[in-house]
């Protein structure tokens, strides 16, 4: 009766096993379609080389040269190799863009829409401008784009930050909203650690609209040149810098004179570091300049504030990721609320949000990161910071 019983569990758990398996089958080839069908087929074997090539050793290896084997230099875009020629020695089965993900061809990066970035952060940040009154807070939308050739490239980007929904205290218009509009745009030049190409570059200028900034509610002009230059040691490791330099000045009045304002000029050291399955991070620490505390009409830059800063990604998917943003510069003065008011010379930017990929380029497997997506963020009130000769108003 027990070898019976046992018999028939086992014919069971056999015919179950059968019924999931069609039962499955069906469902791809009946509710998503031959079209669809095919595409998850691709995705699922592109998650199984994924996964072998971040479960193999890291890719400095003993002698720390960068590991040749096929499953380490697979490139950014999913599960395509762009070392061999599979794949890359024929663009044009690639299809379609912008949506047809059923070949992601690395060595072309594609256009402007495969590079399309758009975000959505809840966006905090404080400068000089608020003086020794409220923070500001609200929501940023934006997106960012790369184009142009298979190596030197150019990125164009936009971001437009709603603050302070409920109004501030300030003069003359305390019930108005803070706007803020922010334009990047450059030539770069992506890493192809996989292949041998380590370094990165890029270059771009930064302007920035403020509508109702800083204490007195005052409309302002200003813009930066900012650069990257990175250097990857590994497929998982990249030392570099990054720095911003205000190009020109604007004017805000205070009490019954003006005061010049200028974007803060930045020298910061950064790492980059690429985590499995596409996650990466970057920290920086740095100094920026200190306001000369003297003349109101006459900008002296002094590099002396320290500047912390972070910046990481996860991916969700292939089409979504998590993004995070903080940076932090440390006054040169005294704390405290003293005569000057020191304490509000702190500059800080804390953003958290969503960033979608239509290209589906929300994974990187490398520090390099995706090819064809844009090196260097849109501006910020972090990367792109207020300074005042008098350290607030």
């Amino acid at each position: 009766m027990i070898k019976t019983f046992s018999c028939a569990c086992a014919v069971t758990v056999a015919a179950v096993a059968s019924l999931a398996s069609n039962l499955r089958a069906d469902e791809t080839t009946h509710l998503r379609g031959p079209l669809t069908t095919a595409v998850y087929e691709y995705h699922h074997e592109a998650d199984r080389v994924m996964a072998a090539s971040w479960s193999e050793k890291d890719d400095t290896g003993i002698d720390g040269q960068v590991d040749s084997s096929a499953a380490s230099r697979i490139d950014s875009c999913v599960g395509v190799d762009a070392c061999t020629t599979g794949g890359c020695a024929a663009p044009a089965t690639c299809g379609n863009r912008c949506g047809d993900t059923s070949c992601l061809c690395c060595c072309d990066p594609g256009g402007f829409c495969d590079n399309l970035e758009l975000f959505v952060a809840g966006d905090g940040w404080a400068n000089h401008g608020d003086d020794d009154d409220t923070n500001n807070f609200g929501y940023r939308l934006g997106t960012n784009s790369g184009f142009g050739g298979d190596t030197i490239r150019f990125q164009a980007g936009a971001s437009y930050g709603f603050y302070n929904l409920h109004g501030r205290e300030d003069e003359p218009n305390d019930t108005g909203s803070e706007g803020q509009l922010f334009l990047t745009g450059g030539i770069y030049k992506r890493s192809n650690v996989c292949c041998g190409d380590r370094w990165a570059a890029g270059v771009v200028y930064d302007y920035m609209r403020g509508h109702n900034w800083g204490e007195g509610g005052d409309d302002l002009d200003l813009s930066q040149i900012r650069a990257l230059f990175g250097y990857a040691l590994s497929r998982r490791n990249e030392l570099g810098v990054w720095m911003a330099f205000g190009l020109d000045t604007d004017t805000v009045p205070q009490m019954s004179s003006t005061v010049i304002v200028q974007a803060k000029d930045q020298v910061n050291l950064f790492w980059r570091h690429q985590f499995e399955y596409g996650a990466q991070s970057m920290f920086y620490v740095g100094l920026a300049d200190e306001p000369n505390g003297v003349n109101p009409n006459i900008y002296s830059p002094d590099l002396r504030e320290v500047v912390l800063g972070f910046r990481g990604q996860a991916p969700l998917n292939r089409w979504l990721a998590l993004y995070g943003n903080v940076l932090y510069i440390l006054p040169g003065t005294s704390g405290g609320d003293n005569s000057n008011d020191s304490y509000a010379e702190e500059v800080w930017n804390v953003s958290v949000g969503l960033v979608f990929y239509p290209g589906a380029k929300a994974r990187s497997n490398s520090v390099s990161g995706p090819a064809g997506l844009p090196l260097i963020p849109v501006a910020d009130n972090g990367t792109f910071a207020v300074n005042t000769p008098a350290g607030n108003l």
